[in-house]
Order: C-alpha cells, then structure tokens, then sequence
C-alpha cells in the first residue's frame, strides 16, 4: 500500500487553495465581461508576488537561524540513521571516526564536473511524496537508502558486491517548516555537497528542490570520465532506483531521468 507523506491533510488544503482561487475568478471575469480571465490571473499573480517573497526570506532565514543554532551533529545524525540504514554499532564508530569537517575530498571529486544527472518524480496523487526517501524516521528504500538529519546527508548503498556508505553534508536554502531534529520537512530547497568519506561517489554537488506539493527535482554535478561511469550511473537511476520509487508504493507517479553533458567553468 502507498504510504502517506506527512500533514496530508494540510497539504491537500494548501493544493485545492490555488484551484478555488482560480475559479473564483472565472467567476469574477463571466460576470464582469469588461474584465478578461486572464486579466484578472495577472492581478491574482501579482498580488501574491509580494506575501510569497516574504514567506520565502522568512523561511530562508529560519533555515540559516536553525543551522546557526544547531550545527552539525554527526554523532546524533548518526544515531538518528542507524535504524533506517541498518548501520551497526562499528559502522557508527567507523563513519564517526573517519569523517573530518575540514578533510580533503577523494581526489576524483577534485575534478571538473563532466555531466549533469536529473531526475524529476511527479507525485500529484501523493503530494511532498519524496519526502519519505530522505528522512532518517521513514521506512527504507533500495539499492540507494538515504537518512538526511541534523546537517547531514548519509547515504547506504546496496550492490550485489559491494554496501557502503557516503557522510554528505547538507545546508538548508528554504525550509518550509524545521522539526527539532532538523529533518527536512515540506518546502524544502536544499545543497548537498561530499565530504571525505564519499570514496565511492561521483557527486560533486547535489540541488533538492521539495517546494512544491506535486513535483520535485534532484540535480546532481557529476564527475562521469568515460563511458562506463555513464552506463554505471544509468543502470543504478534509471533502472534500479526507477523500478524502487516507482514499483515501492512510494506514491510517485511518474519518474524522469535525464543525463547532460555539461563544460565545468570552475
């Protein structure tokens, strides 16, 4: 069975809001012919440019205030992911251990990025559907499964040959809402970049756009040198991972993987 996304409740008050608006002025423009819909959308538009931009600053803001406040707990992130990842107690220490703030990066990710990996899931029938792939207190997706708390992005991932796992870090740029442990809530914008214990990724830098209800995005800057990476990163996204969000009950309506190739200006 599908599983629910948090406040579906609210959500779905939020997404029925526009389409009552919109055909409040239908309405408004059949009975004033002089009055064009179209004009009247512009008016709606415009005036919810201003409250929109206010809610985005202030949401921005609690999101920089929150990391400001809490920092960066790898130990209770850890924690907080061990149930979801099935990490053991060594792994924890392993992970805690290694990482380092300040650490060189593996040196492939020293290098200029060669494509950029898209993927865009459409969940109108589930909204913030995504939502259950990233936090550390949601049920377990495979091959790649995801905890993302406290300043940090933790990743395990599941090959017939090979589990391993990647410590990411990640900075809130809009938060929709913050829960006391910092996990991502709806409305969320956010950056993932590697730290030194990503050995085995080649993700430089990664946009997660969780602001609207019916779509999401996930951007990824790749370092993919020949034509193996390229295959490999198409069979783990486009087959195994499509078939998990798609076939898993996750509530995802269609799934979209796009790769690019792209000239590093850094």
């Amino acid at each position: 069975a599908a599983r629910s996304s948090p406040g579906e409740a609210s959500v779905r008050a939020r997404v029925l809001d526009p389409w009552l608006s919109a055909i409040s002025m239908f309405a408004l423009a059949a009975a004033m012919p002089s009055v064009s819909f179209l004009t009247c959308l512009a008016h709606r538009a415009t005036s919810l440019q201003a409250p929109a931009a206010s809610r985005n600053r202030a949401a921005a803001q609690r999101a920089m205030s929150y990391m400001a406040a809490q920092g960066r707990d790898l130990p209770t992130a850890l924690k907080c992911a061990a149930a979801k990842l099935a990490m053991s107690d060594e792994d924890i220490k392993c992970l805690a251990k290694e990482y380092k703030a300040d650490a060189p990066l593996p040196e492939l990710l020293k290098l200029p990025t060669t494509h950029r990996v898209t993927l865009t899931y459409n969940h109108v029938s589930t909204p913030f559907a995504p939502l259950q792939f990233y936090r550390a207190t949601a049920h377990a997706t495979s091959p790649l499964t995801i905890a993302a708390t406290s300043g940090f992005w933790i990743e395990k991932v599941s090959k017939p040959d090979l589990t391993y796992y990647h410590v990411f870090e990640y900075d809130l740029d809009v938060a929709g809402s913050l829960d006391s442990r910092g996990e991502l809530c709806e409305g969320s914008l956010l950056t993932v970049k590697p730290t030194n214990v990503c050995v085995h990724t080649t993700v430089k830098k990664c946009m997660i756009d969780l602001r609207e209800p019916g779509t999401s995005t996930v951007q990824f800057s790749c370092v993919l040198p020949d034509e193996t990476a390229l295959q490999g990163v198409d069979a783990f996204f486009n087959k195994a991972w499509r078939a998990e969000v798609m076939d898993g009950g996750w509530g995802i309506d269609t799934f979209d993987f796009s790769v690019e190739e792209v000239v590093d200006t850094q």
